[in-house]
């Protein structure tokens, strides 16, 4: 049993008709940039799987109804919640909430009404089952639905601290559930506390306040006491214990004797002694024993005795407190997942979330990574013959590079303004597609699902340059919240095919371009080879002539939903030489890349130049082989010289303006008038 969907509305930033967002079994990462209701969405979870007989710590206030734009609260807030994938013997335990579908399924309503009683605001709850309003939910179907909650500012170390409500205690009861095993620890309990009992300070200590107690009531009303420990009680042993963490930094605790000890422990490790040998070493007048090279047989070999006689040799152990925080928060997941994962084996018919907020903080990328591998695993309990659900919210691009597609559901802000939350799961991608676009994304790519829009092109030469243009637009890429992302190649439909669905409901509803090249006359036939020649007015003459590649006309089917494809003519650097007033900048950013033969060679060809195409195809030909570099060096170029007095005009090819004014808004004033008094004025080359 699984939750597959849950509708929000009115709920915070959630409005009408609502947002409905589609899960899956084991781990689901819900990521978006921030106000988009990630936090909003955890908190629905954490009310909707709170309704029964325990303890609460989040409740509906006036100030959860979502406001508009008119600034009028709602007055009722919806939670809409299908449960999939129910056994036959979780059909039975919440009849309650079963509908009448063709496969088993379970629907949990709720709504809260804000009225006013007497001049006072009240808030009604009102709750059913199935599919029709008035299937009362009974207290033990509730019940049968858990969960556990972990913050984004979670303070691990507390939690771990010993005392009432620890997690930890909560592990070891629900470990523990043998009454045998519960009492033999019980014995430990009672005789660690008749032995200290028995200690002269502690026998002094009561004697010091009795004496006191004589002179504070006198002998008519004296009362005496005795100093110790209350009745030994399994919960309250639990609570007490505390995860302890090796000295030095080590991963591993170490077993200290003094000679004669470690050869008594050799003498009855008998004829296995080699195995003590190999994880001891001299100390001074110590022997030390790195129990963690120890093996499960080698532990097996040794015998329990033996065993049990190293683990009282433990040396001490430092508490959490004295431990970094990313390193609490993971030892705090291990305990909140064995815990959970016990709940399951001990009752298989619940049903058990586990709901974490921001699982990278404090965390290194190597550790985010290998932390959603261990949700991952985690979230099937197979001998259980089911899982733990698990929801994470994030905001990393490391951890969502990590994630499987099937896992990730995009909260945005669609078309026409409202939050949207898209699985990726439902975009029309094909396996090999996505098995593409899995391999494609990396930690920078994944950067795409929290933007606002993003440009797709081709090679490192646009994803260098593009940004510093777009300034030029007055359009600035970090301020519109814009992603430029280089898929390296001309593989752009894995990345499409996320934003360019008819359906909005299978898209990411932000606006996606593509900017990328004609590639005219690059086919491999006779006919297109003879740009390969140094005859400049036959490459002018093919080039002009010229019609799209085949590959580009497959990128232009890819037109649709939220995208926009845009294309040079050849190539980028070609359509940056169409401009007279480029050719400065571009000699100039050759030249500092190191090629002052090409710089002077493209700066004579351009000034006997009057033709748009037989410049463009000039800065074509002698940049083919340098443009990475120079991209690299005319990015900064420009950047250097954006705006102001002395500004080097250059002008924006067209085709990228209008990818750019598809993705983001203008931020102010463009540079119109800059640009058009410098095609007026090319000045001299």
């Amino acid at each position: 049993m699984h939750l597959a969907t849950l509708t929000i509305e009115n709920f915070r930033c959630f409005g009408s008709p609502g947002t409905t967002f589609e899960f899956r079994p084991g781990i689901n990462v819900v990521i978006g940039e921030n106000n988009t209701g990630k936090t909003a969405l955890i908190d629905a979870m954490r009310i909707l799987f709170s309704l029964g007989s325990g303890r609460r710590d989040v409740y509906v206030s006036q100030a959860d109804f979502h406001c508009g734009v008119t600034t009028v609260p709602a007055t009722e807030i919806r939670f809409d919640a299908v449960f999939d994938g129910l056994s036959e013997d979780e059909q039975g335990a919440f009849y309650d909430l079963l509908s009448a579908s063709n496969v088993p399924r379970a629907e949990m309503h709720v709504r809260f009404i804000s009225e006013q009683v007497k001049g006072r605001s009240r808030i009604r709850p009102t709750i059913w089952g199935g599919e029709l309003e008035g299937q009362s939910v009974s207290s033990s179907t509730h019940d049968l639905i858990s969960h556990i909650y972990l913050g984004a500012l979670r303070d691990a170390e507390s939690d771990l601290r010993p005392g009432r409500g620890s997690r930890l205690g909560q592990l070891i009861r629900h470990v523990i559930t043998s009454e045998e095993d519960r009492e033999r620890i019980l014995d430990h309990a009672r005789a660690a506390n008749d032995r200290i009992l028995q200690e002269e300070g502690v026998q002094k200590a009561a004697e010091t306040i009795n004496d006191h107690l004589v002179d504070l009531t006198g002998q008519g009303l004296r009362q005496t006491i005795r100093v110790g420990f209350l009745p030994a009680a399994f919960d309250r042993v639990a609570e007490a214990l505390r995860p302890l963490l090796p000295h030095g930094g080590g991963t591993t605790f170490l077993a200290v004797y003094d000679q004669a000890g470690f050869a008594n422990i050799c003498q009855a490790a008998g004829q296995h002694v080699s195995l003590l040998d190999r994880v001891a070493r001299p100390e001074g007048s110590s022997v030390v024993l790195d129990l963690g090279r120890l093996t499960r047989e080698e532990r097996e070999l040794l015998g329990a005795d033996v065993i049990d006689d190293l683990t009282h040799h433990v040396y001490g152990g430092f508490g959490v407190e004295q431990n970094g925080m990313g390193y609490n928060n993971l030892i705090y997941m291990g305990v909140v997942l064995g815990d959970l994962v016990e709940l399951r084996r001990a009752d298989p018919l619940t049903y058990n979330a586990l709901l974490i907020e921001e699982p990278e903080a404090h965390l290194h990328p190597q550790l985010q990574v290998l932390v959603y591998d261990f949700l991952n695993r985690t979230s099937v309990v197979e001998d259980a013959g089911s899982q733990v659900q698990v929801f994470v919210t994030s905001h990393s691009p490391t951890l969502t590079s990590r994630a499987d597609l099937d896992a990730v559901v995009v909260i945005h802000r669609s078309a026409d303004a409202t939050l949207a939350a898209t699985a990726i799961r439902r975009c029309p991608l094909t396996t090999v597609e996505k098995q593409d676009l899995r391999r494609y994304l990396d930690v920078t790519r994944s950067q795409l699902f929290f933007a606002r829009g993003v440009l797709l092109v081709e090679g490192i030469s646009e994803a260098l340059v593009v940004p510093v243009l777009a300034g030029r637009e007055g359009r600035r890429i970090e301020h519109g919240a814009v992603e430029v992302v280089n898929v390296s190649g001309v593989s752009f439909a894995p990345f499409a095919k996320l934003f360019n669905s008819t359906d909005a409901k299978e898209r990411i509803d932000v606006p996606c371009a593509i900017i990328t090249d004609d590639d005219r006359c690059s086919e491999k036939t006779d006919e297109h080879r003879v740009l390969n020649e140094d005859d400049a007015q036959v490459r002018v003459g093919k080039l002009k002539a010229g019609v799209p590649s085949a590959r580009c006309k497959k990128t232009l089917g890819l037109i649709g939903g939220r995208v926009n494809v845009q294309v040079a003519r050849k190539t980028f650097e070609c359509e940056l030489g169409f401009e007279a007033v480029n050719v400065a900048s571009l000699v100039e950013a050759v030249r500092g890349s190191g090629h002052p033969g090409i710089a002077t060679r493209l700066e004579k060809a351009c000034q006997a130049l009057t033709d748009d195409w037989e410049r463009a195809a000039t800065v074509w030909w002698e940049l083919s082989d340098i443009k990475a570099e120079v991209a690299q060096r005319l990015a900064s170029f420009l950047a250097e010289n954006q705006a102001g007095t002395g500004a080097r005009p250059f002008l924006v090819p067209t085709y990228i303006r209008e990818a750019l004014k598809h993705v983001m808004p203008a931020d102010g004033a463009s540079t119109e008038e800059t640009n058009a008094a410098a095609a007026a004025n090319p000045g001299t080359v």
